[in-house]
């Protein structure tokens, strides 16, 4: 006689399938399949809810929801304690970077681009810490930085070029890998690109940025101190708008700190949303 393999068991092997090629799907060097990977968990985690409560539609449901649930609840818990100054400038300081190897790589990749260093930078005060280190292009008006944030033991890096253009408009190409929790001014032109393979592809993209919005073009020696003032002013400016934006408000007998209004909380929460839609 045939053996017959039990339900149970099928159920499983489908669910833990689904999740290895999820997570096969995340080391892919393509963005759109790694986002494909994001769907493929969410869907075996509601299969799984599925199967386990005897194919139950709204257990399932509940599932994949918890998916946006968990990170728009944490959303919501941080932008209403979280309280920052008013002030925080670009103080120098040292990043270590020997203590990320990541970030040593990323360095030496930037300075075969043909940019020089400035120097590092530590933002202060700040709930957590947010470091900068700042370049310049030889030949080009382009500045670059690697940017460090860290909270205990956690650290993400990310890149930006930043080119000044006409009228205070600041151009601005990045791999910021997090929702961005604040609205960025409108004279700030942002171009996120998360599908580099490498930083030779992200400041390409910088200079097609440039070329499709027609910068002028410069290759005029760049001012060496205008790279952490652009970020300075990029700190200020964003901060004096989300004031005006509604979306930040000066802390209550503290004229010295900023939080989030519930309009802020909920523009972050919906942030973090759009993050998990787009994986």
């Amino acid at each position: 006689m045939e053996s017959v393999m039990p339900g149970w068991v099928l159920e499983f092997s489908i669910c833990v399938v689904l999740v290895v090629m999820a997570f096969a799907m995340f080391q892919s060097p393509y963005v759109g399949l790694r986002r494909f990977g994001s769907y493929t968990l969410m869907f075996a985690s509601g299969l799984s809810v599925w199967f386990w409560t005897q194919h139950s539609f709204v257990a399932a449901l509940c599932g994949v929801s918890l998916w946006f649930v968990l990170p728009m609840g944490q959303a919501v818990w941080i932008s209403r304690q979280l309280k920052f100054s008013s002030s925080r400038f670009m103080e120098p300081g040292e990043l270590g970077l020997e203590e990320f190897p990541e970030l040593l790589d990323l360095d030496g990749e930037v300075r075969r681009l043909g940019f020089q260093t400035d120097r590092e930078y530590w933002l202060r005060p700040s709930p957590i810490d947010q470091g900068y280190r700042v370049y310049y292009h030889i030949e080009r008006r382009v500045f670059a930085t690697i940017a460090l944030v860290r909270q205990g033991p956690a650290v993400i890096s990310y890149l930006i070029f930043l080119t000044p253009g006409e009228n205070g408009t600041v151009w601005i190409t990045w791999d910021y890998p997090l929702a961005y929790g604040l609205k960025l001014p409108p004279e700030v032109m942002v171009h996120r690109y998360l599908d580099s393979s490498s930083l030779m592809e992200l400041f390409e993209q910088h200079l097609e940025f440039l070329k499709i919005n027609e910068v002028p073009a410069t290759h005029e020696p760049p001012v060496v101190e205008q790279g952490p003032k652009l970020i300075q002013q990029l700190f200020d400016n964003t901060l004096r708008y989300n004031l005006r934006e509604g979306l930040l408000r000066q802390v209550e007998n503290n004229a010295g700190e900023v939080n989030y209004t519930w309009r802020g909380t909920a523009f972050v929460s919906w942030q973090v949303f759009m993050e998990i839609i787009r994986g």
